[in-house]
């Protein structure tokens, strides 16, 4: 037996109906986590054993994709716990066949992407709607924290993606070999030779961390949505002003039971002494009142002299502005003159916004001359001198040799690679530098250069530079030198990339 969960209904905020949720989950896990750990890695067995060894990638798609029915399960010792009754393992299974039933066809179809789906579950669930009861229901609910059901949806899937990657961080960072590095890029690449092992062993260790995320994440949020259900619910039928009424009643009657027996007991002694204290009643008690009552007349009279006292006859002077000449209702403008002004109006507001339509679309059609006319007025910024050694490599031309592809490849041929690659990428660096409008600073890094000229260079100039970059890295950093048919591209690609157009002379004597 599970201990109760004792919940505190009063109306609340909806972020703070959503931190409720979540302290549901922490203050009772072993009346939520057992069974729903259970059935939820028995789903898992299942999936990872039925989907063929060729897509195993399908087994992760496949687990996301039945969540609506893990949230049932939870929803089902979530309302248990809520309500006051023990969530066993067995109750639980027993309860599957009705689960199925609470609208999971449409939840695992067009309603999968809802993004408040844990907000509208207890109204498929605990209320049993359909149709049009169901749709008029969920619109009165939808009217608040609706917005932050959508919120509680995206937080959540990002601490459950947080969680995924940060198993593959732990299990690199436990590896001191660095072989799960390589394991690892397996799954984002298809180049690589890994056997059919490998392979096997990524898939389920890629399977097991979306599981163990999913088993930590998604409680709480069936909580907090099932929270923020119970907080709009209290909102709509005052669930705490009805159950403070009753605990009221329940006072209220428990002593209503004692003053009855008391009065019971005590009823023939104050009948007694009433019957003693009571006085006689008068005898000429009709003889004081005045049979005779005043005219209507008289009673006129009275309210006139009551009216012109000076307790009641006070006026006060009052000062406000008014307009000199005030139109008359012969000034107003007749109905024809209103239609005029109405027609002119409308006539005026066309002309006007064909104009800025007109306007924005000469802009579209001659902005390069625009753009050229108001070329002198930009403030030009100044531009910085080319820097003559990056990370430690000197970029200078008077540095380089004039056949720079041959002295690579003699440094190939004679084992020396890193010198080779050195060459070649001093090279780009020197006419990244000088012969494009790159500001390259000596605090930049080999990734920013390659950032800050992706916008500069074409496709094929880019792909090259990625390639030359990536394998000098590997190569500096790592003691990696490329395969031969690596090099050979970068030898036979060098004179492509090294065409650049000559820069263009802006000052005022070239223009002369």
């Amino acid at each position: 037996m599970t201990p109760e969960l004792n919940l505190q209904v009063r109306q609340r905020s909806d972020w703070e109906a959503v931190d409720l949720g979540f302290a549901m989950v922490r203050s009772q896990p072993l009346g939520i986590y057992p069974a729903w750990v259970v059935f939820i890695l028995l789903c898992a067995t299942l999936i990872w054993n039925l989907v063929p060894t060729d897509y195993l990638w399908l087994t992760g798609l496949l687990f996301w994709w039945l969540k609506p029915l893990f949230d049932r399960v939870l929803l089902h010792g979530l309302a248990r716990q809520v309500f006051g009754t023990s969530t066993t393992l067995a109750g639980t299974f027993s309860a599957l066949p009705r689960l199925l039933r609470t609208g999971l066809l449409s939840a695992l179809t067009w309603r999968r992407f809802s993004p408040s789906r844990s907000y509208a579950l207890p109204l498929w669930q605990l209320e049993g709607l359909r149709g049009k009861a169901r749709k008029q229901r969920q619109e009165q609910i939808y009217l608040q924290g609706h917005g932050t059901a959508i919120g509680l949806t995206f937080a959540c899937l990002l601490l459950e993606s947080i969680l995924y990657l940060s198993g593959y961080g732990l299990l690199l960072a436990l590896d001191p070999t660095g072989e799960a590095w390589k394991f690892v890029k397996n799954i984002f690449s298809t180049g690589n030779a890994a056997t059919l092992e490998a392979s096997h062993i990524l898939e389920l260790l890629d399977f097991a961390f979306q599981v163990l995320a999913v088993i930590i994440i998604e409680p709480f949020y069936v909580a907090a949505g099932f929270s923020l259900y119970l907080n709009r619910r209290t909102q709509l039928e005052a669930w705490d002003i009805e159950l403070a009424l009753r605990g009221l009643g329940e006072r209220l009657r428990g002593l209503a039971a004692q003053a009855l027996s008391l009065l019971t007991l005590m009823a023939p002694a104050l009948l007694l002494g009433a019957a003693l204290l009571l006085p006689p009643a008068p005898v000429g008690a009709a003889e004081t009142l005045n049979p005779d009552p005043p005219p209507v007349e008289a009673s006129e009279t009275v309210i006139k002299e009551v009216m012109q006292l000076e307790e009641l006859s006070q006026r006060q002077k009052i000062l406000r502005w008014l307009p000199r000449d005030k139109k008359a209702d012969g000034d107003r403008p007749t109905p024809q003159n209103e239609v005029l002004i109405t027609l002119l109006s409308r006539i005026l507001k066309n002309i006007l916004w064909g104009g800025v339509l007109l306007a924005i679309l000469l802009a579209l059609i001659f902005h390069r001359r625009i753009l050229a006319l108001l070329k002198p007025l930009q403030k030009t910024k100044a531009e910085r001198p080319a820097p003559e050694v990056l990370f430690g490599l000197d970029i200078r031309p008077d540095s380089l040799p004039e056949e720079l592809v041959a002295a690579s490849r003699e440094h190939w041929r004679n084992g020396r690679g890193r010198e080779a690659l050195s060459l070649l990428y001093r090279g780009a660096l020197m006419h990244l530098t000088r012969k494009t409008a790159i500001q390259v600073r000596d605090s930049h890094t080999e990734g920013d250069i390659l950032r800050l000229a992706r916008p500069q260079l074409e496709h094929g100039k880019q792909d090259y530079l990625t390639l030359l970059t990536r394998n000098w890295q590997a190569a500096a950093y790592a003691h990696q030198l490329p395969p031969a048919e690596i090099m050979e591209t970068l030898f036979s690609g060098w004179p492509a990339f090294s065409l650049f157009p000559p820069p263009e002379d802006n000052t005022p004597e070239a223009a002369a």
